[in-house]
């Protein structure tokens, strides 16, 4: 009876660490999940990006830039850009009024263009998830991405919607444009009615972008 008992007990141990071991694993995998839906939280008047989510743990948000752990270095993309021509740092506002925003956090129809870039690697590949909301698209249909070391890439942002009022694209990145273990970067990521002959040349007369560098 004892040696029956003891058999028991430890075979209801093994199950309980099991069951244990599983509900540990299971959700890390789906907490680092390749559908972008599951990277947004919605709020009852913001949605906000996950940064670490869409990152895949290699990136989180620091109010004014965001930073990403890559090679054994840290390093970070400020948040900056030009509204109508005019430079600004992580916001743009006009007489008190926010008119632009760069951050993982959106207000979906307050009338202030809200945009946010994250890098990540995947298999090697560098990876840019580029995030928009409904404000942006209604404002700037024309969005352009330019990107690479000297600004010879560009694309039509696709505004796949991803959430109720979000809209993501992705890129793969020149990894080029990083030298001294990605500390330093020649050029940025750019988002907004630009193009890539107006990046080459530093013509941003006009230009409402937002800048990752």
């Amino acid at each position: 009876m004892a040696k029956k008992l003891i058999v028991f007990m430890v075979l209801l141990i093994i199950l309980v660490l099991g069951v244990s071991l599983y509900f540990t694993l299971k959700p890390e995998k789906e907490y680092f999940s390749d559908n972008p839906t599951t990277w947004v939280e919605k709020g009852k008047i913001t949605s906000s990006i996950n940064v670490e989510k869409a990152s895949k743990g290699q990136s989180f948000d620091h109010i004014t830039s965001v930073y990403w752990s890559i090679g054994g270095t840290t390093t970070a993309f400020f948040y900056k850009g030009f509204y109508a021509g005019e430079y600004f740092e992580k916001e743009y506002a006009k007489d008190g009024e926010v008119l632009l925003r760069i951050g993982p956090n959106m207000n979906l129809n307050d009338g202030i263009i809200e945009g946010f870039a994250v890098e990540r690697i995947v298999e090697g590949r560098y990876e840019v998830l580029l995030f928009v909301d409904e404000d942006w698209k209604r404002n700037l249909p024309s969005t352009n991405i330019v990107w690479g070391r000297t600004y010879t890439r560009e694309k039509a942002f696709a505004f796949n919607e991803i959430s109720d009022g979000i809209y993501m694209d992705l890129i793969e990145d020149d990894p080029k444009r990083f030298s001294f273990n990605h500390l330093q970067k020649d050029s940025g990521i750019v988002v907004g009615d630009i193009t890539a002959e107006q990046a080459r040349e530093g013509n941003l007369e006009g230009v409402t972008a937002m800048f990752f560098q």
